[in-house]
């Protein structure tokens, strides 16, 4: 919607939580990066609430690997 010609560069997880890095058309206006940087802001902070093996509420759990589980995802992984 905001910009049909970015470019996605990387999507991966650190510390437990999504990060997604694009590249963005140098012709956008200041209202269309900052629209689209919160677009991404807000999907990397529900990533810090959805389970990353099933989809389900969860929450970021420490102990070796930071990690979002469910509680159910994370007893059956111990």
């Amino acid at each position: 919607k905001y910009d049909p010609d970015y470019r996605l560069l990387q999507v991966k997880e650190k510390f437990g939580t999504l990060r997604f890095y694009a590249e963005l058309s140098d012709e956008l206006t200041v209202e269309a990066r900052q629209a689209i940087d919160e677009l991404i802001r807000e999907a990397e902070q529900r990533s810090a609430a959805l389970c990353e093996k099933c989809g389900a509420v969860g929450v970021l759990r420490r102990g070796g690997w930071i990690r979002v589980r469910c509680d159910e995802c994370e007893a059956s992984s111990r």
